[in-house]
């Protein structure tokens, strides 16, 4: 414990400024939240290109794309130097990894640390405020020890245009992932031009000088990629993003929550495929939850439907995602879990196997099931 005569004040770092404001400041989580399907990782891979343009180590956690198809080319698109990215084949999962974690940190020197989505790396439901405030704070520490910048991507909840506070209409049980970030922004559709995208800061507790919005522009660019079946290198469409010069603020908090439903479509409906919005965050929330091991179906849907998420829809994004399921156990009712070659469920697997090892038992499932807090 120290005096407070001991400790020197220190100004803020920031990783973007000039044209783009004061944003993402070092030692600090920030938090990005967006509807599914709005680009939020896509902002989240400029800004791993970003910052290594700029010369800094980046590590670039995303645990939803496939790696070597997606996740690199779209990383390559955007002009990243990736002697320069540190990519995990397995999640980080906090706040279980924090050790390995800074570790990482110092011996590489990364500057930057971007986890794609949230959920898929918490080892606590993001529904819990307790749960999630225990995960997070960790990781704090652990980032002003470091000086290290951390981006937490995540998004918001369905019905996210009735709410009269833009927080509120960010997932989670509670404040927890709202309160450890220091700056909260979201992403989504500009007024000014809905093919473009807006930054929109919604919290700020560091004293930022420069609110003025962001915007970023998106186009299309061929990409040479190794065509597995022939071996030859042919050319792909790869997304990349362009910040626009626009002065003033671009988009108010709610207008980047307002996603509109397709016309006629109704979420009941068992015949509407036309709404991939609800499903794609069906399909993060569903990884969410089955990121321990396998539910009942019944409790399932009785979460989802807490959230507002409807069982058709629930199917829709579990036959997306491949789910696993399963027939019997003591109430002989059908369970799901995430598919046998899913990062999570591989990652499950080898913690089990460790704390097998240290009790001496033989590994299988049902550890592997409860395994999950700690």
């Amino acid at each position: 414990m120290k005096r407070g005569h001991e400790l020197q004040p220190l100004g803020i770092e920031w990783m973007l400024r000039g044209q783009l404001g004061e944003r993402i400041p070092y030692g600090m989580i920030t938090l990005l939240a967006s509807p599914p399907g709005q680009g939020k990782s896509s902002f989240a891979n400029w800004l791993t290109a970003e910052m290594t343009r700029q010369g800094n180590a980046v590590l670039h956690s995303n645990q939803e794309d496939a790696l070597r198809q997606v996740l690199v080319p779209r990383l390559l698109a955007a002009g990243a130097d990736m002697k320069r990215v540190y990519l995990p084949e397995e999640p980080i999962l906090l706040p279980h990894d924090i050790d390995k974690l800074e570790k990482k940190i110092k011996e590489a020197r990364i500057r930057f640390v971007s986890f794609d989505a949230l959920a898929q790396h918490l080892a606590v439901s993001q529904s819990n405020d307790q749960e999630v405030r225990k995960a997070l704070t960790p990781l704090a520490k652990m980032l002003a020890r470091t000086n290290c910048a951390c981006l937490l991507v995540t998004h918001t909840k369905m019905n996210g245009g009735s709410y009269s506070n833009p927080l509120d209409a960010i997932y989670g049980g509670g404040a927890g992932t709202k309160g450890a970030a220091r700056a909260v922004y979201l992403y989504g559709p500009s007024p000014r031009d809905s093919r473009n995208r807006a930054l929109v800061l919604v919290k700020n507790n560091i004293g930022m000088t420069n609110n003025v919005s962001t915007e970023f522009s998106s186009t299309m660019v061929d990409f040479p990629m190794l065509d597995p079946e022939s071996g030859k290198v042919k050319q792909h469409k790869v997304l990349k993003l362009h910040p626009v010069a626009v002065g003033g603020m671009v988009a108010r908090p709610m207008q980047i929550l307002q996603v509109v439903k397709p016309k006629g479509a109704d979420d009941n409906d068992m015949g509407d495929n036309s709404n991939p919005t609800r499903v794609a965050m069906a399909q993060e929330w569903l990884t969410g939850i089955l990121r321990k091991g396998p539910m009942r179906e019944p409790d399932i849907a009785g979460e989802a439907t807490k959230i507002g998420i409807s069982k058709i829809t629930v199917r829709r994004a579990a036959t997306a995602l491949e789910i696993e399921k399963r027939f019997g156990g003591p109430k002989k009712g059908w369970s799901w879990d995430l598919p046998e070659a899913h990062p999570l469920r591989k990652r499950r697997k080898k913690l089990a196997a460790k704390t097998a090892a240290k009790k001496g038992d033989k590994v299988d499932e049902g550890l592997a099931a409860l395994l999950g807090s700690g």
